[in-house]
C-alpha cells in the first residue's frame, strides 16, 4: 500500500503593509522547510530582511538585526563622547567617532568604550606618563606579560628571541617602551581582545623590519602572522624561524 504524498500548505495569513517594530512587512516570499510563511520586510535603518510571519506576529523578530547593536550616541565615556558608528575594526567590533575633552577625536570599539579600557584620545595616559609603573596595579594581566617579552626581545641579548629583534635593529617606540598603560590603551582601542583563544589574538608588526610602535602594529592571528613573516634564508629548516615570529598570544 502506498503513502500518500502530503502536499505543502500554500496558505497564509496576509500581513503585508503591516508593521512589526522598526519592520514594515512588504510581500510574500514563499515558505521555508518548516512550512512557515516568510516575508521580505523593510526595516526603518534602511536593510531588508526575510523573516517568518510567525516570528513578527509573536514579536520574536522586531528589526533586520540593527536593535542589538547598542546605540551609544551621545554617551560619555571618561573623556569621550561617542558621536557616531564609523564602521568596524578587523575583528569584526563596531567602531565608534568619539570626541575627546581636549579636542581631539579619536574612533574605538564599542566594547573598548563599554568596558572602561579606554576613556581618552591619548591625553590621559600622555598626562600619567610620569608615574611608575608600580602604580598600575596590573602587573598580572595577561597582555602586560606580552610588553615585557616584547621589550626584552628587543633589549635584552641575553633573551633567546633577541637575535630576530634587538639584534636586528627591532624596538619599541618611547611612548610604549616605559608605559605599559599606553601600550594598553593602545591595545584595548585597536581590537586587543583578552578573551580570545590563545593564538586567535597575536600582535604583529606590518612591517616585519620596522618598530613596535601604534602605526606598525596590529592584532591577528596566527595564519595572518605566518604569511607575514621574513622570507626564509637557504638551508632553513621549515618552521625554524616561525618560532621567533611575534606569536605571543595575548
Amino acid at each position: 500500500m502506498q503513502k500518500k504524498k502530503t502536499k505543502m500548505s500554500t496558505r497564509y495569513k496576509d500581513i503585508a503593509g503591516q508593521r512589526f517594530g522598526k519592520l514594515v512587512a512588504e510581500e510574500y516570499v514563499g515558505k521555508n522547510e518548516h512550512n512557515f510563511a516568510l516575508w521580505r520586510c523593510k526595516c526603518d535603518c534602511g536593510n531588508t530582511a526575510i523573516v517568518t510571519g510567525s516570528s513578527l506576529r509573536s514579536g520574536t523578530t522586531k528589526s533586520c538585526g540593527c536593535l542589538r547593536e547598542r546605540n551609544i550616541t551621545g554617551q560619555r565615556f571618561g573623556r569621550l563622547v561617542a558621536i557616531k558608528k564609523v564602521g568596524k575594526n578587523a575583528h569584526r567590533y563596531n567602531l565608534w567617532l568619539c570626541e575627546c575633552d581636549c579636542g581631539n577625536t579619536a574612533e574605538v570599539a564599542t566594547s573598548a568604550l563599554i568596558g572602561g579600557h579606554t576613556q581618552s584620545c591619548g591625553c590621559l595616559m600622555r598626562e600619567t606618563a610620569s608615574k611608575t609603573m608600580t602604580t598600575h596595579g596590573r602587573t598580572n594581566e595577561r597582555l602586560h606579560v606580552l610588553w615585557r617579552e616584547i621589550k626584552q626581545r628587543c633589549s635584552n641579548p641575553n633573551n633567546i628571541s633577541y637575535k630576530y629583534y634587538g639584534g636586528r635593529g627591532v624596538t619599541v617606540c618611547e611612548e610604549w617602551a616605559d608605559n605599559y598603560m599606553a601600550f594598553r590603551e593602545w591595545a584595548y582601542s585597536n581590537g586587543y581582545d583578552e578573551y580570545a583563544k590563545r593564538g586567535d589574538c597575536t600582535i604583529d608588526r606590518i612591517d616585519v623590519n620596522g618598530n613596535y610602535e601604534p602605526s606598525n602594529c596590529r592584532w591577528v592571528d596566527m595564519k595572518t602572522q605566518i604569511r607575514n613573516q621574513r622570507p626564509r634564508k637557504k638551508g632553513y629548516k621549515r618552521g625554524a624561524y616561525n618560532k621567533h615570529k611575534d606569536i605571543t598570544s595575548s
